[in-house]
């Protein structure tokens, strides 16, 4: 569902990255790999695909061990997509780049928790690379960066949730002995 979405509200370039993100996970899952050369030792391996330029995500695919898919030729005779592997490279690490600075969610030990906060995560991105190459007449200024965009994705989500009052007793004040109550 997220990919199709992905897709349908973004025209990528011609130029596309296809590269592994690792979604950090310690715990038991017979799918998890061990990358001793990577920051993150033990994780999930998500195949993802994004624009080389932005790194808007707009597919993925989690790695499960089972069967292998292997890149070659398109139909219509063009070149293997390896051969410019080197010019654009830098999408799916931009992507990851991008989501380590605001991370989103909480660690657990329910592995799919962990694939579902990548994707909030990625889901945020893609919606500020969107809006920031958008026509739009609103006057935020320049310095409108990600962070903000997080912080006021994160405002709107708690909106009408923290100031919500729950039907029940109504809240009595204590007032010592001979006062009125107001």
């Amino acid at each position: 569902m997220t990919q199709a979405t992905f897709r349908a509200h973004f025209q990528a370039q011609r130029e596309l990255s296809v590269d592994e993100a690792m979604v950090g996970f310690k715990g038991r899952l017979s799918f998890k790999q061990y990358m001793p050369a990577k920051p993150t030792k033990w994780s999930i391996k998500v195949w993802t695909v994004s624009d080389a330029r932005l790194g808007y995500c707009l597919g993925y695919d989690v790695y499960t061990g089972k069967g292998s898919r292997v890149m070659g030729p398109a139909a219509d005779g063009c070149p293997h997509p390896l051969i410019d592997y080197n010019r654009f490279m830098g999408g799916v690490d931009k992507l990851d780049q991008q989501q380590s600075y605001y991370p989103v969610g909480q660690p657990g030990k329910k592995w799919w928790r962990y694939l579902v906060w990548h994707l909030i995560s990625a889901s945020i991105y893609n919606a500020f690379i969107t809006w920031k190459y958008s026509p739009h007449n609103y006057n935020i200024p320049n310095s409108y960066d990600l962070m903000m965009f997080t912080a006021d994705v994160a405002e709107g989500l708690l909106n009408g949730f923290t100031s919500r009052k729950l039907p029940g007793r109504k809240a009595t004040r204590a007032t010592p002995a001979g006062q009125e109550t107001i």
